[in-house]
């Protein structure tokens, strides 16, 4: 085949931003699709945006998911100067999923998203096949090519209290997100999302002050395009546990007293004063990860240098905590529901996985807290 080099498809994160009559702004977040002219820098928007913008659950987490297979395929068969879309065939979407050096899951994901975008192509009368469903199940490879780090959802239990402590020493800045993100389960444009007035400090029955925040769809930062998708990915109201005695109070009042600004309302901001994009906050998370590492690393306990390793060898983000969190709520329950309402999850099949992991979770996880309020650990500084 041969590759036309005039344009590309693309995908283009639009943002309409309205001031409300209270004075505050809203900001309406969509995805489109188009054709990008190479020669002259000109952005067109197809027609396929429409199948984008009518998805079902259609947040913008959901547009951008689907515009990442949309949009690569359509490169794929447009790599033909010749193609026409009325042309396309399901071996054409069996090709592209075998092109694709992705893991397993992530292939099983692409095919059901590209079958969506089949059926759409179908109901609007472009494209004509026998509708044997699933489209693209059991036909295609799984391979990947070279090696692939696997990714990892959990710390042991043991060492989280040094994740936290290398966290308020190395990245104070997003201590109390790192904190949240553990034990509230928050996700990383959930946490940046956060302002003043979401948070809710209260006392429980046996008198430990506790936080509940609540998460609601919004965007800090409407100047940046990419920089900033924060959505909840369902709105609620998501109470944090209070780890570590009053550790979660204390680092809300010194976060509080040393990073807000008068001129915005967010929890976590840069080094402007802005409020903190995900980038930002990943970006400073590696950090994190780098600092905690190397002080397993140096640490006299073979154990702990052997797991230093360990964590090496595999790839984990922001979305780790997520699992930390997962796994403590697995420990104290076997009731799916439970865990589920907890991790904010519509659908239960996520907690599914924490579920086979009960026996592994909830006695570390007790162990190390009565061992740490035992042997007087500090976990500030």
């Amino acid at each position: 085949m041969k590759k036309n080099n005039n344009y590309r498809w693309v995908k283009h994160i639009i943002k309409e931003v309205s001031e409300l009559e209270d004075g505050k702004t809203e900001v309406i977040q969509y995805v489109v699709i188009g054709r990008q002219d190479l020669r002259f820098d000109l952005f067109l928007v197809s027609p396929y945006t429409d199948f984008i913008l009518n998805l079902p659950h259609n947040k913008t987490t959901t547009q951008i998911a689907y515009a990442n297979v949309v949009v690569p395929f359509l490169n794929y068969v447009y790599e033909h100067p010749d193609f026409e879309i009325d042309k396309l065939t399901v071996q054409d979407g069996i090709d592209f999923l075998n092109s694709l050096n992705v893991t397993p899951y992530t292939k099983h994901l692409y095919s059901c998203r590209l079958e969506a975008f089949y059926i759409y192509l179908q109901d609007k009368g472009i494209i004509s096949f026998n509708k044997h469903f699933p489209l693209f199940k059991g036909k295609y490879k799984n391979i990947v090519k070279g090696s692939k780090k696997e990714v990892i959802h959990n710390l042991k239990a043991e060492y989280i209290p040094l994740f936290i402590n290398t966290a308020i020493e190395v990245v104070p800045e997003i201590a109390l997100g790192v904190y949240l993100q553990c034990f509230g389960g928050l996700r990383i444009s959930e946490v940046s999302a956060i302002e003043y007035e979401n948070i809710s400090l209260k006392c429980d029955s046996a008198g430990i002050r506790t936080m509940v925040i609540n998460l609601k769809d919004k965007d800090l930062r409407p100047d940046t395009e990419y920089g900033f998708i924060a959505k909840s990915k369902k709105n609620r109201k998501q109470e944090i546990i209070p780890a570590f005695g009053d550790l979660l109070c204390t680092l809300y009042e010194v976060h509080k007293g040393k990073y807000k600004q008068e001129t915005t309302d967010a929890v976590f901001i840069d080094e402007k004063g802005l409020p903190m994009t995900n980038y930002t906050y990943a970006n400073k998370f590696a950090k994190l990860k780098r600092a905690f590492i190397q002080k397993l690393e140096e640490a006299e306990d073979f154990e702990a240098q052997a797991y230093a390793m360990y964590l090496k060898s595999y790839k984990w983000k922001t979305h780790i905590c997520r699992g930390i969190f997962s796994n403590q709520v697995a420990g104290a329950t076997n009731n799916i529901g439970e865990i589920a309402l907890w991790r904010g999850d519509s659908s239960m099949t996520s907690a599914l996985t924490y579920l086979n992991n009960k026996e592994e979770v909830g006695k570390d996880v007790e162990k190390i807290l009565d061992e740490l309020y035992k042997g007087g650990y500090s976990l500030w500084q």
